[in-house]
């Protein structure tokens, strides 16, 4: 069998990209959540200070809208407040509240312990060089995304 060529290997990689996301979207469903829903849940959990509408978007490039119908669900479960932030009126902090905090921890914390065995399955080692090399493939795509657009 014949190696790979460059543009197969970036067809599985990125095929491999999509199956894990379609594995978190399976969770988000069977958790009463869309995909970005978990998503933003996921922000909110690990970004309790100065997280804004504003923030959402640009961590997960999404449109304000989107993120407005998603924060607007949370809000009428009980899930999230909003407070006008001093320095600019323009934006509100986003919180959970003490019930969206506990809905977020149950969430999340089942898929941490997934994330965790699965990552546990790994030697540190491999884990290290899956990081490394990620962060490789970032740095370059974003090098040379800046060089052509």
């Amino acid at each position: 069998m014949s190696p790979l060529t460059l543009r197969e290997q970036m067809t599985a990689y990125q095929e491999t990209w999509r199956s894990i996301e379609s594995l978190y979207g399976q969770y988000a469903k069977s958790e009463g959540l869309t995909y970005l829903g978990f998503l933003v849940l996921d922000i909110l959990l690990t970004t309790p200070n100065n997280c804004t509408q504003k923030y959402i978007c640009e961590q997960l490039l999404l449109p304000k809208q989107t993120v407005n119908a998603i924060i607007k669900t949370f809000w009428e479960q009980g899930y999230v407040e909003m407070k006008e932030i001093d320095a600019d009126r323009r934006n509100k902090a986003i919180r959970l509240s003490a019930s969206g905090q506990k809905y977020a921890e149950r969430v999340m914390e089942k898929i941490f312990a997934v994330e965790e065995d699965a990552m546990g399955q790994l030697t540190h080692e491999q884990r290290q060089a899956l990081i490394d090399f990620s962060k490789i493939i970032e740095s370059n795509l974003r090098k040379r995304l800046s060089e052509n657009y």
